[in-house]
């Protein structure tokens, strides 16, 4: 991988993940661009503002972004870059992260916010819908070390292979265990090697686990606890089984839940991590 991209609106919990995207840059030797989105003040938008107001606004929002990256890649001994757009992030990102050639997005998230319970936020909108893996850090998460990690998926939406392939680096760079997680809502099914995940893992430590409970989420969470996992990565589905209400998917339910930050590998083809 050759970039990590983390999203930042200069809040607390963007802090966070900042931090631990430099981390995780730092030691797996690759670079971090650092990307804020915004929109203009109303007032700007409907002329209020003279242009050379809106360049003032424009050189103002740059000059703080690269003084961050600047004190993040002397602090981490990493290689930081700054970038910003006037634009919805979500209206934004996918091109953004295809322009520097992303392998990962961090980002933070509020965790236990009952507003983004029922309506999402701009980091779950995201994870819906992102062809590349998304790093989620949730608000106050530190930096340690990732020893273990615990990858939740269900056999009918398997990631992809390049997905997998990030998966393994991140363990294999940080001497991580994974745990091949399954939870079976009607009857326990035995844990069986799955051959995509064996050929994406070889020679990083594994094993596999499922279980039976009708509450996917609930033990998933567990499960966590159980294992005790530094991170945890899932796959977004697109069937009932990944589905706990009309309007909340079991991935944003476990990023607003778990206070570990979670992976989340996308089904369909994506760049290359190199």
């Amino acid at each position: 991988m050759k970039t990590i991209l983390v999203a930042t609106d200069f809040s607390a919990n963007a802090t966070s993940a900042l931090e631990y995207a430099a981390a995780l840059a730092a030691k797996i030797n690759t670079r971090l661009v650092l990307f804020h989105a915004y929109q203009l003040p109303l007032h700007a938008s409907n002329t209020l503002l003279t242009p050379a107001g809106v360049d003032e606004l424009v050189a103002t929002n740059k000059k703080r972004l690269d003084k961050i990256a600047a004190n993040t890649a002397e602090l981490f001994g990493i290689e930081a870059e700054g970038l910003s757009h006037t634009a919805l992030l979500t209206d934004i990102l996918d091109e953004v992260v295809a322009e520097v050639n992303a392998g990962l997005v961090v980002m933070g998230m509020h965790i236990n916010d009952w507003g983004d319970e029922l309506f999402g936020n701009t980091t779950t909108s995201v994870i819906r819908t992102a062809a590349y893996p998304v790093l989620v850090v949730p608000e106050g998460a530190k930096y340690n070390s990732i020893g273990k990690i615990m990858y939740a998926y269900d056999n009918s939406c398997l990631s992809s292979r390049n997905s997998l392939m990030l998966l393994k680096e991140v363990a294999s760079k940080f001497g991580a265990s994974v745990e091949i997680f399954h939870v079976d809502k009607v009857q326990q099914e035995a844990a069986a090697a799955d051959p995509k995940v064996e050929a994406a893992l070889e020679n990083v430590a594994h094993h596999y686990k499922s279980v039976a409970t009708p509450g996917v989420v609930e033990g998933i969470v567990k499960e966590v606890e159980t294992f005790g996992a530094d991170m945890l990565a899932v796959v977004p589905g697109k069937n009932n089984f990944w589905r706990r209400m009309v309007h909340q998917s079991t991935t944003r339910a476990l990023a607003l839940r778990v206070q570990i930050p979670l992976l989340v590998l996308p089904n369909d083809p994506v760049v290359s991590a190199n």
